[in-house]
């Protein structure tokens, strides 16, 4: 007669018993847990993805603006003098017209 042995580590029982909860009605009841939840965490209202994407875009922009900001300033500059001095000149022009007329 032949002898069988069979040799089991405590980590291929292990393996064995965690795919047996896997695919048991349990474990079924555990993936719809953890599906569910990640689903809150991906689309819930207090999504922590969302917050750490909007954190990285502000630092960015912030970046963004800093290294810019020589630009920004001359051109805000130069249309806030443009703006000053075409109004400026249309109301020079309206006062001197009423002076003239009244």
């Amino acid at each position: 007669m032949t002898q069988i042995s069979i040799n089991l580590s405590a980590e291929d029982i292990n393996k064995s018993v965690a795919e047996a909860i896997v695919a048991s009605t349990l474990g079924d009841s555990i993936k719809k847990m953890v599906d569910e939840y990640v689903k809150t965490i991906h689309t819930g209202y207090n999504n922590p993805i969302k917050k750490i994407v909007e954190e990285v875009a502000r630092e960015y922009i912030i970046q963004l603006l800093d290294e810019h900001r020589p630009t920004i300033k001359d051109e805000v500059r130069k249309q806030i003098t443009n703006d000053v001095a075409d109004r400026l000149i249309t109301v020079s022009i309206e006062k001197f017209l009423k002076s003239i007329y009244v």
